[in-house]
């Protein structure tokens, strides 16, 4: 994955986004570990981003896959978006590419 500072902010945004969505849909069963354990793994992201650092991709790569491992039936995969190629993220979930606003 080579993509650029904005785009790696964007992907974490919209991971971010789904994560508090699924968080949501939950909060309606009884699935509270579950609950816990995706907040717990998602809480730091938005501080990251503001002292963003490259080496803390591999860290919220690791967490995003320890999360998927430990709960394999959640409906979206996280890591798929991070790993995602620029365009075809763009094309997915962004409306206007960087570069042409």
């Amino acid at each position: 994955m080579s993509s650029d500072l904005r785009t790696i902010h964007d992907k974490l945004l919209h991971i971010v986004h789904l994560v508090c969505s699924d968080i949501r849909r939950l909060s309606q069963t009884a699935l509270t570990k579950q609950i816990y354990d995706m907040a717990d793994a998602i809480e730091f992201v938005p501080q990251v981003l503001i002292n963003w650092r490259p080496e803390a991709l591999s860290t919220i790569r690791w967490v995003l896959v320890n999360l998927q491992g430990k709960y394999p039936d959640l409906g979206v995969k996280y890591t798929r978006i991070l790993d995602m190629d620029d365009v075809e993220f763009f094309n997915s979930y962004v409306r206007v590419p960087p570069d042409e606003e």
